[in-house]
């Protein structure tokens, strides 16, 4: 008797997952599946929208599906404008593709719109934490209608372009998760790439800067970049010395130190590295000694250049030395609790590069 029982009850389990497989392939072409969503401000409220692909993108060759590419709602709130999806659709939001969120710079800069964002998001639990965040020039809806241009979905084509690019290290790319810590903290800075519209090309133009979830201004491409290397973000990076010449930075690697001068916080960064000359070749030794010694005292210039710059005009240290001071320095830290705009305001910089030309390989 106990065989038979354990028979019927595998029985019954298999025909049980038969079942549910059968409603869950029905099921599918009843969601939708966002690859990208933008969200705008738009008056007092928001505008959101959803970019799809087709559902045999995201599922079997032979599903059909009858879903829209694109579909505006103008809202109060990112809340209001999913329950009128899901009242004018015959479908239902699904955000398991979500590989994109694109958020207009008007939309970033209200603190309530945004935060009201990331309270859906977290309390629905259905958003992943790995979705790549970016901001728009002017705003989210006309960078997203770049889609009709391009030979894949625009959600897919900017994880491509963020998962391809040769410069940065894993895990630069802001993403979703990185908003919600941010948003709880208020402890890290953030750097936004802003997408531009380039001949019908997406494309990042500059970065904004987020700190205490603020945005507090933008970096241009090449502030952004070295502000990534002060970071320790960047796989390669590239500088120009005079009469055109081009080094690339192989593996660059930064590192410093948080001590106390003259009553002030002063953060050492050391950058040492590998570099090729990339547009060109060394007559001699001597050629590249004096190449090396100009791209050392170059690229100190510059980095303490952009440190000083990020500081003074936008109230913001690069280094985010000050989330990291209790590690460095317990005293120094004990002086400036609650008082980060203060440290940040007063905090100076040394700079020391140890670049090696070699051989282009």
């Amino acid at each position: 008797m106990i065989k038979i029982k354990r028979g019927l009850y595998i029985s019954v389990i298999v025909l049980a997952c038969i079942c549910l497989s059968g409603c869950s392939t029905r099921e599918l072409e009843e969601r939708s599946f966002p690859l990208a969503i933008g969200l705008d401000k738009a008056g007092s409220g928001c505008r959101v929208d959803f970019y799809f692909p087709q559902l045999s993108e995201v599922a079997d060759e032979n599903a059909k599906s009858k879903n829209e590419d694109a579909f505006r709602v103008t809202a109060d709130s990112y809340y209001e404008a999913w329950q009128t999806y899901e009242a004018d659709s015959e479908n239902s939001l699904d955000y398991n593709h979500l590989k994109v969120l694109v958020l207009g710079m008007d939309f970033l800069e209200d603190e309530d719109a945004l935060a009201d964002f990331l309270e859906f998001a977290i309390s629905q639990e259905n958003f992943s934490r790995n979705t790549l965040v970016f901001a728009a020039n002017p705003n989210a809806s006309k960078i997203l209608a770049l889609n009709d241009g391009l030979d894949k979905p625009i959600g897919t084509f900017l994880e491509e372009m963020a998962a391809n690019s040769t410069l940065y290290k894993a895990r630069t790319m802001p993403t979703l998760g990185d908003l919600y810590n941010e948003y709880y903290n208020r402890n890290t800075i953030i750097f936004l790439p802003i997408l531009d519209n380039n001949g019908g090309m997406p494309v990042i133009s500059e970065y904004c800067v987020l700190r205490n979830f603020r945005p507090v201004g933008t970096l241009s491409m090449q502030e952004a970049l070295e502000g990534l290397l002060i970071q320790n973000k960047l796989k390669e990076f590239s500088m120009k010395l005079d009469e055109g010449k081009i080094l690339k930075l192989n593996a660059p690697e930064c590192s410093y130190e948080i001590t106390e001068k003259r009553g002030k916080p002063q953060v050492s960064l050391s950058v040492k590295s590998e570099a090729v000359w990339m547009n060109g070749k060394y007559a001699d030794t001597e050629e590249r000694e004096t190449m090396q010694q100009e791209a050392n005292k170059k690229l100190t210039e510059m980095l303490q250049e952009t440190l000083y710059g990020a500081r003074d005009e936008k109230g913001v240290d690069l280094t985010g030395s000050y989330e990291k001071l209790g590690g460095y320095d317990r005293e120094l830290y004990q002086s400036y609790v609650d008082k980060k705009d203060q440290y940040d305001a007063i905090l100076e910089y040394t700079v020391k590069t140890d670049i090696t030309l070699v051989d282009t390989k």
